[in-house]
């Protein structure tokens, strides 16, 4: 049993060790500082709306996985600010995903869940899609969710759990019920 421990922390460091370079951002968190602010000014958006800005809020989308490559283009020039109905869908998911109000609508509490610092993995992988960039406000348990993502969890819809997406300034999580069960039933564990 001590061998497997030692095997899993061994391959566990070295992935670390490749990894966290890329995965964590070099700049620290200034309090109140996001690097999502593009997002603020775009809050009571809804469908129909045509806002600068609105592009960007598609590649934030895009790159979390909750708008796929045929519904979003980098290269598409044409409406590219426009909140259409393939916006509406996807904001509708990754309310339902933060366990919000699933309206459509950029609200304020929408608006500030998009605008805190999160792990840089896709919510719904689409494409293979995995990007890693965070600005992490609790190094462990950003460390603890990288190695869930490891083992291979996935993110949780439970805000209280280490692998929800998002940190919260200030928060420091440790393992949840909600993680120990994931890693129980992964790994067929009692």
């Amino acid at each position: 049993m001590a061998s497997k421990t030692i095997f899993f922390t061994a391959i566990i460091a070295l992935l670390l060790h490749f990894y966290l370079p890329h995965a964590v951002s070099s700049r620290p968190l200034i309090p109140g500082n996001s690097p999502f602010q593009f997002i603020k000014p775009l809050q009571d958006s809804k469908k129909g709306d045509n806002k600068e800005g609105i592009q960007q809020l598609k590649q934030y989308l895009h790159r979390y996985g909750y708008l796929n490559s045929t519904q979003y283009s980098p290269s598409a020039e044409v409406d590219a600010d426009l909140f259409d109905e393939h916006m509406e869908r996807a904001i509708r998911i990754y309310l339902i995903n933060f366990n919000l109000n699933s309206t459509g609508v950029l609200d304020g509490e929408t608006v500030a869940t998009m605008m805190k610092p999160r792990c840089g993995m896709a919510d719904i992988i689409d494409d293979n899609k995995i990007g890693f960039r965070t600005k992490a406000t609790d190094p462990e348990g950003y460390m603890d969710g990288l190695g869930g993502h490891i083992l291979g969890l996935e993110h949780s819809s439970n805000p209280g759990a280490i692998m929800f997406p998002t940190m919260q300034n200030g928060t420091v999580k440790g393992l949840g019920p909600d993680d120990i069960a994931g890693i129980r039933a992964m790994y067929k564990l009692p």
